[in-house]
């Protein structure tokens, strides 16, 4: 019975263990290393116009049924793997598509590829708005 007891003592202490460590790693993950917040626009119009750029995300002017890439070059420069969550708020997330979790090796380069699509019964006016990136530490 002693030894039954004592057994069951270390289990229940090996399950408490267990359970703290799992909340621990968790609670880390979420965690945000850094966030960045990038203007975006386009413009809808009867005619194509570029717009570079380099401190936004623009894709300038572009015609119902046409479409447009930009890019985003990030770096890695922390000595470990991360995980980054691409979010995009604003009435031009109705356009886009994009990659929403990207992943980076340690010291590695990345580039991220922002499509915009226009429905072809689409009406002309400016859409804008920002891309939010959330960089954790990949565990």
């Amino acid at each position: 019975m002693q030894k039954e007891n004592k057994l069951l003592a270390a289990s229940i202490l090996i399950l408490i263990f267990s359970v703290v460590i799992f909340l621990i790693v968790l609670k880390m993950n979420s965690f945000s290393l850094e966030r960045r917040e990038i203007p975006i626009s386009l413009e809808v119009s009867d005619r194509v116009g570029f717009d570079v750029n380099s401190s936004a995300l623009t894709f300038g002017k572009i015609t119902p049924g046409g479409s447009s890439t930009r890019n985003l070059i990030l770096e890695n420069n922390y000595g470990f793997p991360i995980k980054l969550k691409i979010e995009i708020e604003g009435n031009v997330l109705k356009f886009l598509s994009f990659e929403k979790v990207v992943f980076i090796d340690s010291r590695e380069t990345k580039k991220i590829i922002f499509s915009a699509v226009i429905p072809g019964d689409e009406k002309f006016g400016k859409y804008s708005g920002k891309v939010i990136i959330t960089i954790k530490k990949d565990i």
